[in-house]
């Protein structure tokens, strides 16, 4: 029941940070924190933070995707390796932001088709 509770609040952190992206004060913290390096713009016009949003749910996605690829063929919790499914919390939470962050360095043209 923990881990499931766990993971909802991910999805609810990432929820609320996808939100809060939408957001222009959010999109100029966002520009300032990169040092001007990401402008956020929509084929060269700007836009208001969905890019943004894709950029943060693309790391979700890649999070999990890499998690099932690690967790497939277990079928019990007995199997050594569902202990990454039910612990190490602290490595799990620092590569899903690891992944979010990274992603906001991918260029603009992928989420473009992506999104």
């Amino acid at each position: 029941m923990a881990t499931r509770i766990a993971y909802a609040f991910i999805l609810l952190i990432n929820s609320i940070a996808s939100w809060l992206m939408l957001t222009p004060w959010a999109l100029e913290k966002l520009q300032h924190l990169t040092l001007d390096y990401m402008q956020i713009r929509c084929d060269g016009k700007e836009c208001y933070g969905w890019v943004a949003v894709h950029r943060i749910n693309f790391g979700l996605g890649l999070f999990h995707l890499i998690l099932s690829l690690l967790l497939l063929g277990v079928k019990s919790s007995k199997d050594p390796r569902a202990a990454l499914q039910n612990g190490y919390w602290g490595p799990k939470i620092l590569f899903w932001i690891g992944f979010v962050v990274m992603s906001f360095f991918i260029p603009e043209g992928f989420f473009l088709v992506y999104g």
